[in-house]
């Protein structure tokens, strides 16, 4: 995973009880693949998938379960801590890890991208050489009938524009997108600060 946490950790809770859950109770709860762990906290056995260091992927996960009353429960070094203060810590350390899609339905976040071409046809590998050499950093998405390339910029706005300006891509711009949607980028960037705080 290609995220600095600062220790944090999330974890997707599924279930919990006075009392240990047998197995078969477990799997009536979460008929999902991944594997189940018990953590015992004032006096409570809970019952969770993860943890994970990204809390995208938390989310991503929370969504997968099918169990309406998931939830995302954050730790620091294994002290439970408030999920936004655990958010905020994340965000800090944020590196965008490349297994995940940023700008997919299940994000949940605010992503800056720096657009660097648009066609009506797909480019090819060449062309988009021409225009940036680093074919692994494109990433492409097809919107209102046009293929749109960009670079992954983050969720801070001053981060995408200072990579708008050292890349030097003639008529590269900074662009917005949550939940797989394409954001106003004045709202996105007040938004995003907002959520810092």
């Amino acid at each position: 995973m290609n995220t600095k946490s600062g220790d944090i950790s999330f974890k997707v809770q599924i279930a919990a009880d006075r009392v240990p859950l047998s197995d078969n109770k477990l799997r009536e709860i979460y008929k999902g693949d991944k594997k189940i762990y018990l953590f015992e906290e004032e006096g409570w056995h809970k019952y969770f998938v993860g943890p994970y260091e990204n809390y995208t992927e938390a989310v991503q996960t929370r969504k997968a379960t099918g169990v309406y009353d998931a939830f995302i429960a954050a730790y620091r070094n294994e002290k439970k801590l408030k999920l936004w203060q655990a958010i905020k810590i994340w965000k800090s350390y944020l590196i965008l890890s490349p297994d995940l899609d940023y700008t997919s339905d299940n994000s949940g976040i605010i992503i800056f991208k720096v657009q660097i071409a648009a066609s009506r046809h797909k480019l090819s590998d060449i062309k988009l050489q021409n225009i940036y050499p680093d074919l692994d950093k494109i990433s492409m998405i097809e919107e209102d009938g046009w293929f749109k390339y960009s670079l992954i910029a983050g969720i801070n706005y001053n981060n995408a524009n200072t990579i708008k300006k050292q890349i030097q891509v003639k008529g590269a711009f900074v662009v917005a997108y949550k939940d797989g949607k394409k954001l106003k980028l004045s709202n996105a960037i007040r938004q995003s600060y907002l959520d810092k705080y």
